[in-house]
């Protein structure tokens, strides 16, 4: 991260800054009070959709390329990331590996399973439960679906960055949240809050109140929905900025590692999520969307089972169309095929017409 905060772009001019961060720092609040009727659920969703769509204006406004084009739409409406240069450039993309779309599917199955397990488990040990829902719904849609997703786009040659790029692999606290866990809002605060806050504080005083801004924003979307546990997200925040400061003295550069890496980032999460998150938005939700009684076996009726093959297979499907393209087999397979469609389209003519000896009578005397 420090590497990546110390970079220098051309900053934007005052007003095109104004235009693209003032809805950010408007319409979420407003989204909070006019939802304050809503269940906590319902407020955390809304909240959260707002905040995103305000970060999509803001990175697609202050994109370098001018103009709107279809991958400008795309990019707006079918594409969660918020690296706008990257993703509207004309540049090649490297296709995503060929395991990477099965391994989507594979994360998007044990996500359901670990959402219906939760609403099964939630009557006897609801907190417990409630971890074990917020796991599959990150399995399934950061890890499961955006990455078919991102898998799709790079197959079409689009510049899409992974959404969750290997967090498991960091060594460090500064690694963890500068490239490898949702690089999506990595991108936005870097680019309009860590580079321009360096650029006049210097990075130290860049990543306190950078990551204690982080910390206000995650408010927004769990403690004032839940109403409970205010301050909390943020003082996890201002633990992980302290803690990449650290990083950076001579004793900090020893000890860095996975586990130092798991202990900062994992061990304090009760902070960023509080029970009220827990009871009051995630158990709520996962028992909205799926019900106990479906976790019962006399229960899963042939449309329910329907249902969840049918979002199997539609994961295994996009899987499976990827792979060719990703491993570059889409040419040496039409190839393979073309001799087959072309015997199917001469069989389809002498049906049509007729075999053209007989039309001749030449039929029997070639026998």
């Amino acid at each position: 991260m420090a590497h990546d905060i110390a970079m220098d772009d051309e900053p934007p001019t005052a007003v095109r800054y104004l235009t693209a961060t003032l809805p950010l720092l408007v319409l979420p609040p407003l989204a909070l009070w006019f939802t304050r009727d809503l269940l906590p659920w319902q407020r955390m969703w809304l909240t959260a959709i707002v905040t995103f769509a305000c970060c999509k204006w803001m990175t697609w406004l202050g994109r370098n390329r001018r103009g709107v084009g279809v991958r400008d739409v795309i990019y707006l409406f079918a594409w969660p990331g918020l690296d706008a240069d990257t993703f509207l450039a004309r540049a090649p993309a490297v296709a995503a590996r060929a395991t990477e779309p099965l391994a989507a599917a594979a994360k998007v199955f044990v996500g359901i399973l670990l959402i219906i397990t939760a609403t099964r488990i939630a009557p006897r040990a609801p907190y417990f439960a409630g971890w074990i829902a917020m796991a599959g719904l990150i399995l399934l849609l950061h890890f499961g679906m955006i990455a078919l997703l991102y898998c799709f786009w790079r197959a079409l040659g689009i510049n899409a960055k992974p959404l969750m790029d290997h967090p498991a692999r960091s060594d460090s606290v500064a690694e963890f949240w500068g490239r490898r866990w949702n690089t999506a809002f990595r991108d936005a605060t870097h680019k309009y809050l860590f580079r321009p806050l360096t650029r006049r504080l210097g990075a130290k005083a860049a990543i306190w109140v950078g990551f204690f801004i982080s910390g206000i924003v995650h408010e927004l979307a769990i403690t004032f929905p839940a109403r409970s546990g205010y301050g909390l997200p943020t003082i996890y925040f201002t633990l992980q900025g302290a803690a990449l400061l650290f990083e950076r003295t001579k004793i900090g550069r020893a000890i860095r590692g996975r586990i130092w890496t798991w202990l900062i980032v994992a061990a304090p999460a009760p902070l960023l999520f509080p029970p009220a998150f827990i009871y009051r938005i995630i158990l709520p939700f996962v028992e909205t969307i799926v019900p106990p009684a479906w976790t019962l076996p006399h229960a899963l009726t042939l449309p329910r089972l329907i249902f969840i093959g049918g979002l199997l297979q539609w994961s295994v499907l996009v899987a499976s169309a990827l792979v060719p393209r990703t491993v570059g087999l889409e040419k040496p397979l039409h190839r393979a095929a073309a001799p087959a469609a072309a015997t199917l389209l001469d069989v389809r003519r002498l049906r049509r017409d007729g075999d053209p000896l007989q039309r001749l009578g030449l039929c029997r005397g070639a026998r």
